[in-house]
């Protein structure tokens, strides 16, 4: 397991309104988004960055931080759903 990795496994076990099953699932997700994807979640939702935000880091537009944040809520949305199926 890579240190990206890591760290967020360790913020959502951290996170004291989610049980525990439901952060498992959760790190499974998004363990499975592409790098991009996993970056901008974790800067957008666990550190509470905008899109215009996390674009000037990334040297990216915000038109793009934005396709990877919806398209990474629907990867997410289909693996959750998968996992909840099992």
């Amino acid at each position: 397991m890579d240190k990206k990795k890591s760290l967020l496994r360790v913020k959502l076990l951290q996170s004291k309104n989610i049980k525990i099953e439901t952060k498992k699932l959760l790190y499974k997700a998004i363990s499975k988004l592409t790098e991009k994807q996993r970056t901008v979640i974790v800067l957008y939702y666990f550190k509470g960055l905008t899109d215009i935000e996390i674009s000037k880091i990334s040297k990216t537009s915000t038109q793009n931080i934005t396709f990877l944040r919806l398209r990474a809520l629907k990867n997410l949305k289909k693996s959750l759903n998968e996992y909840i199926k099992k």
